[in-house]
This record gives C-alpha cells, structure tokens and sequence, in this order.
C-alpha cells in the first residue's frame, strides 16, 4: 500500500503540480485544489479499494493539506530559507504515508489493487529520476542562480537523459549490450554545452544510480525479486 500512496504522492506533487498551483499556494483556493488533486490520485492508485479505503485517502490529503499550509506559513517568516522547509516538508508528507499504510496493514489486512507494488514501484523509480530530481534539484540550489538557470534551461533533455540510464542500469541487469546501449545513448544528451557540462553529467549518473538502487531494492524487498 505504501509504494501505490508514494506514487501517487509523487505523482500529484511533481508533474501534477503546474506553475499556477506552486505560486498561488499563499492562497487557499489554490491549495485546496493541490489538495484535491492528491486526493483524486490516492482514489485511483489503491482501486477497485477505494469503496473501503476513501476515508485514509481523505485523511491523506487533509494531512497533505495542512503540511503544505504548515510550510507556506514558514516561508512568510523566513523567505530565505528555501531547501530546508522543502526538505521538512517532503519527510513529512512521506511519514503520513507510512503511517497510514501501516494502519491500513494493521485494520484490513491484504487488499487487492489493480496496480501491483512491484508496478508502483518501477513507475515511481522513474519519476524519481526525472520530474522529482529535477524540481529538487531547482530548489536545492536556488543558492546558485547561474547553475540554477542552466536547469531550468535543460529541464527535459536532462530529465530523458536520467530516465535512459536507469532504463540503462536496469537493463543491465540482464546480460546483453541493450543496457550498455541505453547508457550510452542518455550521456550523449544534454552534456555538451553550459559552464556546468560536467556537474550535470556526474549529477545525472548519480541520481540515476540512486533510482536504480531504490528500484530495485525496494523490488526485490517487496515484491519478490526480479
């Protein structure tokens, strides 16, 4: 259950997430669409559940709500502080989904979802290495306007670069030279040009190593291997 909640977590706080939600968050209509918008998500990733399961996902997304309110509130009072709040924030959202999970665990026991936790975890594997590295990456820099600028300048080439070397690493995982082709293929991208060319190169290696390492840790933990 948790890896479908942090799918759809991800899902709703990252590509679902458009420029008009992020900068009118200050503004209650706004937040409770984002709101709503986890919810709707939560609905659909725990289906045919949801009969059963609505009051969690409603819980989920008041929690989500008021995390969010928690976090703009901070930000009046300390403007400055941009990648600790995020950092806060996000750990919080992810402590709810356990919790919640654990709770359902303990209250109903197996539920069959139509999305498997092997599925959720692989599609999860690749938003981490594209759409949620590269906001986190944005806001974690924002110290940094010049490297900060190159980002937003290669936001989707770099993005399918990441999303080619883990297909890469994962493939690599069988024998054959369509893994090494993969990874070859994503460094070719977007690390010819900008004062940063090989920041971003290192940068992407790694964080698609880290997507590889959770997908397939968190595959063979939970849903039983390859």
């Amino acid at each position: 259950m948790f890896w479908n909640f942090l799918l759809a977590h991800f899902l709703g706080d990252y590509p679902l997430q458009n420029t008009w939600m992020v900068t009118n968050k200050t503004r209650l209509p706004a937040l409770v669409l984002h709101a709503g918008v986890h919810f709707a998500l939560l609905l659909l990733v725990i289906s045919p559940a949801w009969l059963e399961l609505w009051p969690f996902c409603l819980l989920l997304a008041a929690a989500h709500f008021f995390i969010d309110l928690g976090k703009t509130a901070f930000s009046k009072i300390k403007p400055d502080w941009v990648a600790l709040p995020y950092l806060i924030d996000q750990c919080l959202h992810y402590l709810t989904l356990a919790v919640v999970a654990w709770w359902i665990a303990q209250t109903h026991g197996s539920i069959f979802l139509v999305l498997n936790p092997g599925t959720a975890i692989l599609i999860t594997g690749y938003l981490l290495a594209t759409h949620v590295w590269a906001i986190s990456e944005k806001v974690l820099t924002s110290s940094q306007p010049e490297y900060r600028q190159e980002l937003v300048d290669g936001f989707w080439p770099r993005m399918v670069a990441r999303a080619l070397l883990l297909t890469g690493l994962l493939l690599l995982l069988y024998p054959g030279p369509r893994g090494v082709a993969a990874v070859l293929q994503g460094t070719a991208l977007p690390y010819f040009s900008g004062n940063y060319a090989r920041r971003a190169l290192y940068t992407d290696l790694l964080v698609a190593a880290g997507a590889w390492l959770f997908t397939i840790g968190a595959y063979w933990q939970f849903a039983g291997g390859y």
